[in-house]
């Protein structure tokens, strides 16, 4: 959204440096020419930077590297913490970042709708318990069982 504030204001300029260069007369002569190629320029601009904020909210915060390692494997692990009660606040956040950046990758192998299930399953639970709700622990030792999630979409590794 940001983009797109920019680019309206850049264009505004570039109207205002144009007819501050450009004597009345020109404008008369050639206002279809002006306006149209300044409606093509502002098009294309407004375009790219619709695209470009598009792919910057679609593109996930962490690797799936970085989401594995540091977030789910091993006994010190951010999951693990969470599960026995002693994250810290900001460990819980950055759980659940690493969570909402999961749900954004596609899987390596498998069904989209069973990744989007699970991940999502995954991420719901966590946000509960981080909000306190000792209930959710259940559901996300459920939701974070690796080995029904790696048998359905982990893919051979390169």
């Amino acid at each position: 959204m940001m983009i797109l504030v920019q680019t309206c204001l850049t264009c505004a300029s570039f109207i205002s440096l144009i007819s501050a260069k450009f004597s009345p007369i020109f404008f008369m002569r050639n206002t279809q020419i002006i306006v149209s190629a300044l409606a093509i320029a502002c098009v294309a601009v407004v375009t790219t930077a619709v695209t470009l904020d598009a792919q910057a909210a679609e593109k996930p915060k962490y690797s799936m590297e970085d989401i594995m390692k540091k977030g789910l494997k091993g006994d010190d692990s951010l999951l693990k913490k969470v599960t026995e009660d002693r994250a810290t606040d900001e460990e819980k956040k950055l759980l659940v970042g690493y969570f909402q950046a999961l749900t954004q990758h596609e899987p390596s192998k498998g069904d989209a709708a069973s990744w989007k299930a699970k991940t999502g399953a995954l991420l719901a639970a966590t946000q509960k318990v981080v909000k306190g709700d000792k209930a959710a622990l259940a559901q996300l030792k459920e939701a974070s069982n690796c080995k029904a999630c790696h048998n359905v979409h982990k893919g051979d590794k390169k």
